[in-house]
């Protein structure tokens, strides 16, 4: 009987050894860039409307009716769409372009007439984008914020 016991013992230390090994190894890395388009497209396309623009992040929100009407719709095919539904200032117009995000998916780049202008997501949920746009790079090449913007999905 005692080398049941010690031996039902000896199985059960070696079962709880063996057994405690990483939970990790079964789940696979979530990729921020994959996460960051199913957010930003919902997985086909999805609209972003504009309801703020900051000045600066804790900013006071300076936008005005023409733009809190602007929808931002991102579709898989990294396809791009602003459509100004009331046109804010003369020459404005809605477009369609192409966007990318980086690896890291931490910058939105649109690319707009030949050009590419970076943009810093800083906020990016089912239901919430908020971007910092930049400028065009000044003489010191730096990029300097344009506007905070803040979107909703609709």
């Amino acid at each position: 009987m005692t080398s049941f016991l010690r031996f039902s013992v000896v199985v059960l230390f070696s079962v709880s050894i063996f057994s405690c090994g990483d939970d990790d190894d079964g789940e696979a890395a979530v990729d921020p860039r994959e996460q960051a388009i199913v957010l930003l497209t919902g997985g086909s396309s999805k609209d972003w409307q504009v309801i703020a623009q900051l000045e600066g992040i804790d900013g006071e929100d300076i936008s005005d009716a023409c733009q809190r009407d602007d929808v931002w719709t991102f579709d898989v095919s990294d396809e791009f769409t602003f459509a100004a539904n009331q046109l804010c200032f003369e020459g404005q117009d809605s477009f369609t372009t192409i966007w990318a995000i980086s690896e890291d998916a931490q910058v939105l780049t649109l690319n707009q007439d030949g050009q590419e202008f970076d943009n810093i997501i800083i906020e990016l949920t089912e239901t919430r984008f908020v971007l910092e746009i930049l400028d065009e790079p000044g003489e010191s090449g730096e990029d300097s914020p344009a506007a905070i913007l803040v979107l909703e999905h609709r």
